[in-house]
C-alpha cells in the first residue's frame, strides 16, 4: 500500500501544497551615495528588510548580491515593506517608501505577486 501512496504525492501540483499566497520582493543596487558620489559594488555591505505585520517590526539582515527576498504568507493578512541599504562601513541609507500589499485568496493559485522596492 505505502508503494502506491508516494507516487501520488509526487503527482500534486506545487501550487497546491503552498500554504497562502507567494510573493518576491525585488530592488536594485544603489548607485551613489548620498552626496552623489560614485558608490562602487564592492562597497555595498548588503541590505535591511523591514517587515512590518500587526505593529510589529522585524529586520532581516540580507547580503549585498541579493536583489530579491520572497515568501509566502496568510490571506487576508496585510504585510508592509521598508529597505535599505548599507555600505562596508555600516553606514545605512534613508529606507525605501514603505510598500504594503493585503494578500487574497485568489493570489494562492496565481503567479508570485512582484512588489518593486526603491531605495532614494
Amino acid at each position: 500500500m505505502l508503494r502506491w501512496i508516494l507516487p501520488l504525492l509526487i503527482c500534486i501540483p506545487a501550487w497546491a501544497l503552498k500554504t497562502g499566497p507567494e510573493y518576491i520582493l525585488t530592488w536594485s543596487r544603489p548607485t551613489q551615495y548620498v552626496d552623489g558620489s560614485p558608490l562602487p559594488i564592492e562597497e555595498i555591505g548588503g541590505y535591511k528588510l523591514i517587515e512590518i505585520f500587526n505593529g510589529v517590526r522585524t529586520e532581516r539582515i540580507l547580503p549585498a548580491s541579493s536583489l530579491m527576498y520572497s515568501g509566502v504568507r496568510k490571506i487576508g493578512d496585510r504585510y508592509c515593506w521598508e529597505l535599505a541599504a548599507f555600505d562596508i562601513q555600516g553606514d545605512t541609507s534613508a529606507y525605501s517608501k514603505q510598500v504594503c500589499k493585503t494578500f487574497f485568496e485568489g493570489d494562492v493559485f496565481t503567479q508570485p505577486q512582484f512588489i518593486r522596492l526603491e531605495i532614494d
